[in-house]
């Protein structure tokens, strides 16, 4: 595999060379709209040492022992940095490079770091997907017990085999709160703060990337952000699909930086939305309740958005260091690889135009400003979009949707169904374009 994309960096090049009359409208159009959207917030200064909220956590606990016992690991002292892994059907091949990847990591003298590898998979996953965990399992323990890596201890959490394994359904947001509840249960009983790191297992960090998060920490005290993105390509995927997925990604990267400029005011390349390449304080996550245990996918973006909301303008991208991640077509979960091969089976078409853009950012707009308030008090969502932005019969469609969610919900659930409703009828009514005409326009 070889490194074709970095995030962010072909974008100021993007827009140096954007001439085109109709992009710059857009531009201008963000601009006076943002006016509108932006509310200025007072920023909290955070002490260096912030404490996580013990109540909170005490709530995030019980929430996860229900789904699967919490177990106390012998984290050490020196540890700061706290690598959380899920892992669900992989290949050895995949393990070995990720254990001795992380395994390879250079620490300061006197430092150490904790990396917990969650094997899991549900009452109801296959006979064949049982028995691969199993086999990673023993490969981890492995492993683990030939490392020679003094100041990096490696943890495996059974949530795979009988008796350990999880519910029926357990969606991917409960999965990672899992994989991060023993550093929560440790920071409750020591009464300090850490700073977690929610990976995948195809994945990979740079050697200092340990070294460099626990130096940020201890700077920062209460923190979040994202790990800059390197992405490779699996052998299978031609010439043709690379480039055609290196579009999406630019497009992405412009929708993003877009999109914060909407909401934060700042126009600038904004990799907030991470996903395995997020990293927070405790205290940040306890603050936004972790995962949405709800979620079966998007998890980590949405807890990144959920952050960047409660804790505005202040996420961190690291600087010097990176993560490899690796693009691959897949189905076996959901997320950037079932997306990738959807895109490709659709002949590359996509949703990238202002319209979502300006939608999107209202929308959210609306949950994040109001989700704290009595919802009687701020329900007109359909009166607050733009009358450009949905047609007279999308808004009648729009709002019986609503009025759906309002008979059949409490009020403190309807803020999450509308605005997941909202962004799902966003997309299903989108026209979308062919890759080639968003690049051009």
């Amino acid at each position: 595999m070889t490194v074709k994309y970095t995030r962010g960096e072909n974008l100021n090049l993007h827009f140096d060379s954007a001439k085109n009359e109709e992009l710059l409208d857009v531009l201008r159009g963000i601009v006076v709209e943002r006016k509108k959207l932006y509310r200025p917030v007072n920023i909290e200064k955070y002490r260096d040492a912030i404490l996580p909220d013990i109540k909170k956590a005490r709530v995030f606990l019980e929430t996860i022992e229900k789904v699967h016992a919490v177990p106390e690991l012998p984290f050490r002292d020196s540890s700061s940095v706290f690598i959380c892994i899920s892992i669900y059907d992989e290949d050895r091949d995949t393990i070995h490079r990720l254990f001795h990847a992380w395994d390879a990591s250079s620490l300061p003298e006197g430092i150490t770091g904790e990396v917990i590898f969650l094997v899991n998979n549900t009452e109801a996953s296959s006979v064949a997907v049982k028995e691969r965990n199993e086999q990673i399992l023993r490969l981890l323990k492995n492993l683990s017990h030939d490392s020679t890596n003094m100041a990096l201890q490696h943890h495996i959490v059974d949530a795979s085999t009988k008796t350990h394994e999880l519910p029926t359904d357990t969606p991917i947001g409960t999965i990672r709160n899992c994989s991060i509840a023993p550093v929560v249960s440790y920071v409750m009983n020591k009464k300090r703060n850490a700073l977690i790191l929610s990976s995948d297992a195809d994945t990979f960090p740079a050697i200092n990337l340990i070294s460099e998060l626990h130096s940020t920490f201890k700077k920062k005290g209460s923190l979040s952000g994202v790990v800059p993105l390197r992405f490779e390509y699996d052998d299978a995927l031609s010439s043709e699909e690379i480039k055609e997925i290196e579009k999406i990604l630019l497009c992405m990267d412009i929708h993003t930086t877009l999109f914060s400029f909407l909401t934060s005011g700042k126009l600038r390349y904004a990799p907030t939305h991470g996903g395995a390449n997020t990293f927070y304080s405790c205290d940040r996550f306890l603050a936004v309740g972790g995962y949405r245990n709800s979620l079966a996918t998007g998890e980590d973006t949405q807890l990144s958005q959920d952050i960047e909301m409660k804790f505005p303008n202040s996420s961190t991208v690291l600087q010097n260091t990176t993560m490899a991640n690796t693009i691959r077509y897949s189905h076996r979960l959901e997320g950037d690889g079932a997306m990738f091969a959807t895109m490709r089976n659709r002949e590359w078409m996509v949703h990238f135009h202002a319209r979502n853009l300006m939608y999107r950012a209202y929308l959210e707009n609306w949950y994040y400003s109001n989700r704290e308030r009595p919802y009687e008090e701020a329900s007109r969502l359909i009166e607050s979009l733009p009358e450009n932005l949905l047609s007279k019969e999308e808004r009648i469609q729009f709002r019986d949707t609503i009025t759906t969610i309002e008979k059949s919900t409490q009020d403190d659930e309807r803020y999450d169904k509308i605005f997941e409703e909202g962004l799902k009828y966003l997309y299903k009514h989108t026209h979308q374009n062919k890759l080639l005409r968003v690049m051009h326009h």
